[in-house]
């Protein structure tokens, strides 16, 4: 596995851990409106800060965009399931 895949996969696996954590902080039910934010969050979040270098060490690197996109993903992720659940 080349080093940037390796960084993009370590990337979105931290942060979107981060952003399930943060997910437990919105109060439920969550508004359609917030909804509509964090996914178009997401999608502009790649596109912020491209090539941008959170950490580099030894080839390995966290990019900033990633590192957005996770999170935001991770956040819908964690309401999902919360939601999902509160359903049942």
């Amino acid at each position: 596995m080349a080093g940037g895949s390796l960084g993009n996969l370590v990337t979105f696996c931290v942060f979107s851990v981060l952003g399930l954590l943060l997910a437990r902080r919105f109060p439920l039910p969550v508004k359609n409106a917030t909804w509509v934010a964090l996914a178009v969050a997401m999608v502009a979040g790649s596109f912020v800060g491209v090539g941008t270098a959170l950490l580099s060490v030894f080839g390995f690197t966290i990019l900033l965009n990633w590192a957005i996109v996770s999170c935001f993903f991770g956040i819908l992720g964690g309401l999902m399931d919360r939601t999902r659940r509160r359903e049942k």
